[in-house]
């Protein structure tokens, strides 16, 4: 398009100098026109919208949060919740605006990629490309770990609409972990490696008073079945049975 516009004016620059008495007249105003003509199609862009296009700067949230996945690299992908394609911040005048995970953090992000055309409960959603997010979805509905996909960090943005699947959602498995970094905007946790038991069992049953009462049912269950084969099970069930 540059190209073709500058090719254009300079043949329109030609045809006007030879048809000008005045030679230096036609360049001139072929030069005007084609600085004025993308404010004349574009008229929002003249002074940047009035002051509506201006650079916002990031809370530090994300990079600290950065800084924390970039020390354990290799510990596994990040989940972003809540699922929602586009966000809207306080810190941006809630403008719509791309996850900037994908493009502010170091690992690979699982971000929800479907694309919601419309408004409202009407919106047609068609879906995204990326199949660990339909995982994603089915591991936390059910609870199982988000560690069987690759998964060793869920940040969670906070002051952002939520998507079909909120954080609540998440909430059995990260209850009892403790955040790598805590912001007012972000919240990063590191999610244990298989078989390591989370950081902070804050809420979970003590392990000893459980065996223990494991062990007990065991052995009264074992009682019972040894009861009832040993021959003293069988004596004592006929006699009875005879009374």
């Amino acid at each position: 398009l540059a190209v073709g516009v500058a090719l254009g004016a300079e043949r329109l620059a030609g045809v006007l100098r030879r048809r000008l008495p005045e030679p230096g007249v036609g360049p001139a105003a072929v030069l005007a026109g084609a600085a004025l003509l993308p404010l004349a199609m574009l008229p929002d862009l003249a002074w940047g919208g009035l002051g509506r296009l201006e650079a916002v700067r990031y809370p530090a949230d994300w990079a600290r949060a950065a800084e924390v996945l970039a020390r354990e690299p290799g510990h596994g992908d990040v989940l972003v919740l809540p699922f929602m394609t586009y966000r809207a911040y306080a810190w941006n005048d809630h403008r719509v605006q791309l996850d900037p995970a994908p493009r502010l953090l170091p690992e690979t992000t699982v971000t929800d990629d479907a694309l919601p055309v419309g408004a409202g409960s009407g919106a047609t959603i068609v879906a995204g490309e990326d199949p660990r997010v339909a995982a994603a979805r089915r591991a936390l509905a059910e609870g199982r770990p988000l560690r069987e996909l690759g998964v060793g960090w869920v940040l969670v943005q906070h002051g952002t609409p939520a998507g079909p699947v909120d954080t609540a959602a998440a909430d059995t498995e990260l209850r009892a972990l403790t955040p790598a970094y805590a912001g007012d905007w972000v919240t990063l946790y590191r999610l244990p490696e298989p078989g390591q038991p989370p950081a902070d069992r804050a809420g979970a049953a003590p392990a000893v008073p459980v065996l223990a009462a494991d062990a007990v049912a065991l052995l009264l269950a074992g009682g019972a079945i040894l009861w009832l084969l040993l021959p003293v099970g069988r004596v004592r069930r006929t006699s009875v049975g005879e009374r």
